[in-house]
């Protein structure tokens, strides 16, 4: 409530999105049926879009926790960074998903399907603890 002092009663969550640009606040969604704009980014999500709209749409219970997330914030890579780092293994990288994975209220069981979708190669590590030192 406090982040989001413009929109009475909104009780959306928002998550960390990364170090970059922690005083900005982002949106995705999937509803551009709905809000008539944003960035399509993959299949079905929208990244932004027109505020007017989304207040609207939050304030009259048009759209939903699973279709809307808030974020702080954002991770960033310099040109080719991102590159580097996929070719080198740092990533495990996921171009088929079911583009409502990313609404999962939840981040923990977001991450478990996120892994498990990877294939067995990566489903054992769905099963690691949060904390493998503690382990």
């Amino acid at each position: 409530g406090q982040l989001l002092e413009s929109i009475p009663n909104c009780n959306f969550p928002i998550y960390v999105g990364g170090p970059v640009a922690q005083e900005s606040l982002f949106f995705v969604h999937s509803r551009f049926d709905l809000l008539l704009s944003g960035e399509e980014v993959a299949p079905g999500i929208y990244f932004g879009g027109d505020e007017e709209k989304l207040i609207e749409a939050i304030q009259t219970d048009s759209i939903k926790p699973d279709e809307l997330k808030f974020f702080i914030g954002y991770s960033g890579w310099s040109a080719g960074q991102l590159d580097g780092e996929i070719k080198e293994n740092c990533w495990a990288v996921q171009n088929k998903y079911h583009h409502q994975l990313i609404f999962e209220g939840n981040g923990e069981l977001l991450w478990k399907d996120a892994i498990i979708g990877l294939g067995p190669k990566y489903a054992h590590v769905a099963n690691f603890p949060q904390s493998p030192g503690l382990n």
